[in-house]
């Protein structure tokens, strides 16, 4: 299932425009914040948890050459596993980057079992655990509500890290629209284990629909010994060494770091 991405034409123009525009932009604003951890180090294991079609992970290989060891690609929507799985003609990646991805169909939260996706598309960036009803939920109107649903299976990130055998992770990247909070937990052990050396994740309007809090994310992290810094618009990094409920902004969708010290 290749959904709308047929024929040899369009699919070469879409490869065009994202690795032209799309990848700096994940590069700056979600690999960059993360230098200081992954700079010195010449073997890194990721996870992409939400991987879409791919960007993050080969922002990372762009931003990383030859330093990354494996890149876990986890993702809920059949289409975007049947991308990550087309070695012959491929959205995102050139041949060698194979050699380092593992993909797997999997929505990720605190159980495991079936779960219902929704979706405005199969493929879409804006899939979600959370039934959407209201449109237009940030300021530039991005969001609209998610009409159709399909069944998929769902994963706990420590039951893949045990079955895949994984003893570190370099970073863990959370991008599944309001889901972010339920993976973490559902990775309570590896956290508890020393496994996990930073994550980031979103927070923001998704929080809305799954009726979650900053909070939540700074009281998970605390226990572990995370230090937290949000990416601003401007791809600065402001520290949050306390929390306040100023942090609770459901009017955009923020990136956060958080370092294990």
């Amino acid at each position: 299932m290749l959904g709308r991405f047929r024929g040899e034409e369009l699919r070469r123009a879409y490869r065009e425009e994202w690795l032209r525009d799309h990848i700096p932009h994940f590069i700056r604003y979600e690999i960059d914040p993360l230098a200081s951890v992954l700079e010195s180090n010449n073997r890194i294991v990721a996870i992409d948890v939400g991987a879409n079609k791919g960007f993050w992970s080969k922002a990372l290989l762009t931003r990383f050459p030859g330093q990354v060891e494996h890149i876990y690609q986890i993702d809920a929507s059949p289409e975007n596993y049947a991308e990550l799985t087309n070695t012959a003609d491929s959205l995102m990646f050139d041949p060698p980057d194979f050699a380092v991805l593992t993909p797997m169909h999997f929505a990720v939260s605190d159980a495991p079992g079936d779960v219902t996706l929704y979706t405005n598309d199969d493929g879409s960036p804006i899939a979600s655990l959370f039934p959407h009803t209201a449109a237009g939920r940030n300021t530039l109107g991005e969001m609209g509500t998610l009409e159709f649903s399909m069944t998929v299976p769902c994963q706990t990130l420590d039951n893949i890290i045990a079955i895949r055998g994984i003893e570190r992770i370099d970073v863990l990247k959370l991008d599944i629209e309001g889901s972010e909070l339920d993976a973490l937990r559902g990775a309570a052990k590896s956290f508890a284990a020393g496994k996990i050396r930073s994550v980031l994740f979103e927070f923001g309007i998704h929080q809305v629909d799954s009726r979650q809090f900053f909070r939540d994310f700074w009281e998970f992290f605390q226990p572990y010994g995370f230090a937290l810094t949000r990416v601003e618009e401007d791809c600065s990094r402001t520290p949050v060494p306390e929390y306040t409920y100023t942090m609770e902004d459901f009017t955009w969708c923020w990136n956060f770091v958080a370092i294990k010290t």
